[in-house]
């Protein structure tokens, strides 16, 4: 009975030590993974996407680390394109080429066409007059939203217009292309 049973408990414990084997090793091959893509996300390199089908902490901490090298991708862009900017107006002193990096800027979020309207201002007074730096696939075909939304504008320093359907109070012409938003603001 004794060598039986011994052999039972012997095939139960190889069997037991290599599952637990297995077990941890396929552990530690996904933290020793995590930890490499931690170190290239530290060295700067927020290419590679961490990538985790673990339904565990693991795979908790995986995507944890994926959102976190997104946010710092997308921050990183962010700050770049303020950099260019900044260069880009800092270099001259002509409204011109100047409001031609804001306006490229302000594209960069995925809109069609961007204005930058400066309007004199006296006395509390708004001026009929104003200039329009514009840039985008739509720009000069919105023009003519300027006069409504400056109208629009006076006493307030921020306006939104979230749809179409407010867009088109403002006295649209027929067949003139309409923006999905407005935001502007003033100063």
């Amino acid at each position: 009975i004794a060598i039986p049973l011994l052999a039972i408990s012997l095939g139960i414990s190889i069997l037991v030590y290599l599952l637990l084997h297995l077990l941890i090793k396929r552990m530690t091959t996904s933290l020793a993974d995590l930890a490499d893509k931690a170190d290239k996300i530290a060295r700067g390199e927020l290419e590679g996407q961490i990538n985790s089908n673990r339904v565990d902490e693991i795979g908790r901490l995986s995507t944890a680390f994926e959102q976190m090298r997104e946010g710092l991708k997308s921050r990183i862009e962010e700050l770049d394109m303020l950099l260019r900017v900044s260069r880009g107006m800092s270099q001259s002193f002509d409204l011109s080429a100047t409001s031609q990096h804001l306006l490229t800027a302000l594209l960069s979020y995925g809109g069609d066409a961007a204005s930058l309207v400066l309007i004199r201002n006296t006395n509390q007074e708004w001026e009929d007059e104003f200039t329009a730096y514009r840039l985008g696939t739509e720009a000069e075909g919105l023009a003519y939203l300027d006069k409504g939304v400056l109208d629009l504008l006076k006493g307030e320093t921020l306006l939104i217009i979230p749809s179409k359907t407010r867009i088109k109070r403002l006295g649209v012409p027929s067949g003139a292309p309409l923006p999905n938003a407005l935001a502007v603001c003033s100063n």
